[in-house]
């Protein structure tokens, strides 16, 4: 009887036994030398905490900002800016600029100064925040390095501005610095430095504004004054031309009838009564009782002339509430920092304690 030959699954070893055995070797490696893992995990873990300790800690101030009140910005609210050409009348000149909302210009003027680097450049440099940062004066360092501290400055401000869904318009200003009291202080007098820039760009704004509108209207009142002249000047060389005919033709007392009229017959007025008007137009001192809607014009000139702006009574922005000293820093994060470095410590002992075994197994098989 013919014996059958062993199979090959018989002579081939059990790759899963196989696998199975190398990890239990890997993990009893592991296990054999926990307290090397241990102890790298709490050198590095040690060597995170003190160069936690080493790095300069940033605190963040923080302010919210709302638009201003009606009252706050009451002064800005626009007189109806009109608009004629020279020698129009009052009942033909047309409002030709819409009045803005006086809080919302001035909110909309704040936000532009909030981010404006220029205002920021401008804050730094009045307060001489260089000086805190590097102990000199600015004329001490480089141009290079006075661009870097300005640019890490600009960096310092992180600017919120609500969504146009919001329910309530609002900026929020977060300002990171090393020193925690200069923190807050140094945020709540930029915005005060902000809100005083804003507030004198719109008082300068309505000034050029009302003083560009009151120029207008004295330009036109002139222009209407001056037209009147020479339609007085026009109006008695006509009569000095019809007086001379009168007189020629021996008419000295009116006898006008219609056909005169119709005809421009001047002269047929008579000589006395042209005389006459000629003498009251030539003695005539002022013709601004006799131009119509001058008087409307010069009083809107007058109203201009009366309009004053207290500065002192704008505010631009309303500050909910003024930054306040953090309690802690937001940066570093020690917790997180000591966390990542115990999972780091935990892998590289594991590497090390792995390598080790490995080699280990080379020296025993040779």
């Amino acid at each position: 009887m013919i014996s059958k030959p062993p199979s090959f699954q018989q002579h081939q070893d059990d790759p899963f036994k196989s696998v199975d055995s190398g990890v239990l070797d890997l993990w009893g490696c592991i296990v054999a030398q926990k307290k090397m893992v241990l102890l790298v995990a709490a050198l590095v873990a040690l060597g995170a905490l003190a160069f936690s300790f080493l790095i300069s800690p940033v605190y963040q101030a923080s302010i919210t900002i709302f638009p201003p009140l009606l009252s706050n910005v009451q002064q800005l609210d626009g007189v109806s800016i009109k608009k004629a050409g020279v020698g129009a009348k009052v009942d033909e000149v047309d409002e030709v600029d819409e009045v803005e909302d006086p809080t919302e210009m001035a909110f909309n003027a704040f936000k532009r100064n909030i981010h404006s680097k220029m205002l920021m450049k401008g804050f730094f440099e009045d307060r001489q925040l260089l000086k805190g940062y590097l102990g000199g004066d600015i004329g001490e360092v480089g141009h290079f390095s006075e661009e870097k501290i300005l640019n890490e400055f600009y960096g310092s401000f992180l600017i919120e501005v609500s969504p146009k869904n919001a329910t309530y318009d609002s900026i929020k200003v977060d300002f990171l610095f090393k020193d925690k009291d200069k923190a807050a202080s140094i945020l709540n007098d930029f915005v005060g430095y902000v809100l005083n820039a804003t507030r004198d760009q719109l008082v300068d704004e309505r000034l050029s504004k009302l003083a560009a509108m009151k120029s207008q209207l004295e330009l036109q009142v002139q222009s209407m004054q001056f037209g009147a002249k020479r339609t007085r000047e026009d109006r008695i060389a006509k009569l000095e031309e019809a007086l001379l005919i009168a007189r020629q033709s021996g008419i000295v007392d009116s006898e006008i009838n219609g056909a005169a009229n119709d005809l421009s017959m001047e002269y047929m007025r008579g000589a006395k009564a042209i005389y006459a008007e000629i003498q009251i137009l030539k003695n005539r001192k002022a013709d601004d009782p006799f131009i119509e809607g001058l008087r409307e014009i010069q009083g809107e000139v007058a109203y201009l002339a009366l309009i004053s702006i207290d500065p002192s009574r704008i505010l631009p922005a309303r500050v909910d509430m003024a930054a306040a000293i953090p309690d802690s820093p937001i940066k570093p994060k020690k917790m997180l920092i000591v966390g990542a470095a115990v999972v780091v410590g935990l892998m590289l002992g594991i590497f090390l304690v792995l390598v080790r075994g490995v080699m280990q197994k080379r020296r025993d098989q040779l």
